[in-house]
């Protein structure tokens, strides 16, 4: 998921048919630029090599997000063939995290199975949560503090202060750090095959 604004104009983008590395294309209705999807970078077009800011999304079930956001409602142009479109979560995938030009693949089964992975990009200390056909990725410090994490009766509780912290939201219930929240970085979910199209130097995490 990117921020369609660029140079302070939110553009509208559609989608392009065609295919860039076997992954989907846009088009903007401004300039007419092709863009790739999973980086975000302007192909081709007046704003050629342009790239739309990542935003921090969630990649769940319907099943746990109408349980977390009860009133949620849905926008949904073919309502009749609902029932033909059931997509199930397929967890044969990496999380892609990009920071500061550090990129790394983090196989979902994995960070499933271990619930936490603790792990460094450059300078930036990060916590991948995954759990339950869900999952996270966070800024693992607060202030000029860095966290490391247990997993405990379904919270996430750093080692430094004893705080308790919900995992889908970061927010800390109790503790030092009460009411304070996590940073969520941005993330992606990706094929092993299509990341290394499209980040050859970015490395795939393993134990």
């Amino acid at each position: 998921m990117h921020d369609r604004t660029v140079k302070g104009e939110a553009y509208v983008f559609g989608n392009a048919g065609g295919l860039y590395k076997n992954a989907m294309t846009w088009w903007d209705h401004k300039t007419f630029s092709i863009w790739s999807q999973p980086t975000g970078e302007a192909l081709a077009g007046p704003l050629q090599g342009t790239r739309l800011e990542p935003l921090p999304f969630q990649l769940t079930t319907w099943g746990n997000w109408l349980q977390a956001h009860p009133d949620t409602l849905v926008m949904n142009n073919q309502a009749a063939r609902m029932g033909a479109f059931r997509q199930r979560f397929s967890e044969n995938f990496l999380i892609g995290v990009t920071v500061a030009g550090e990129a790394r693949g983090y196989p979902y089964e994995l960070a499933a199975d271990e619930v936490l992975i603790e792990d460094q990009l450059g300078e930036f200390p990060v916590l991948i949560w995954a759990a339950d056909q869900d999952y996270r990725v966070f800024l693992r410090q607060v202030e000029d503090q860095v966290l490391s994490f247990q997993w405990e009766d379904g919270s996430l509780v750093d080692d430094q202060t004893g705080s308790t912290r919900d995992p889908h939201s970061g927010l800390a219930r109790e503790g030092k750090y009460k009411g304070q929240a996590l940073q969520q970085l941005p993330s992606f979910s990706i094929f092993e095959s299509s990341w290394e199209d499209f980040y050859p130097e970015g490395k795939i995490f393993k134990r």
